[in-house]
């Protein structure tokens, strides 16, 4: 859903962790209603080491949580590539993970 779902959004690419995310697969490319045909993915075998050489290289790195240090995505200045960053389903981003998102 996810793919189909950034595809859908005009995103550029998305990016997984190769440790923790499901393979493209037939099954996949079904689910996302063939959207992984069409969306370019990428896949980090180190999320972290990604996402500092990302923020190093001018990019935004911006991630998706509820915690209380949390700001409404209207207020957030898009004004640099960015990044949006997703947790999981049922405890969201990992501690190390958020505190690298600006």
């Amino acid at each position: 859903a996810l793919v189909r779902s950034a595809y859908f959004l005009g995103c550029a690419g998305v990016v997984t962790c190769s440790k923790n995310s499901a393979t493209l697969s037939p099954t996949m490319s079904k689910a996302s209603a063939g959207a992984v045909e069409l969306q370019t993915i990428h896949s980090a075998k180190n999320l972290m080491k990604f996402l500092t050489k990302s923020k190093d290289n001018g990019w935004h790195v911006l991630g998706a949580s509820l915690s209380k240090e949390s700001v409404g995505a209207a207020t957030v200045k898009l004004d640099k590539p960015s990044l949006l960053v997703l947790g999981n389903e049922g405890r969201g981003l990992r501690t190390l993970v958020l505190r690298c998102c600006d």
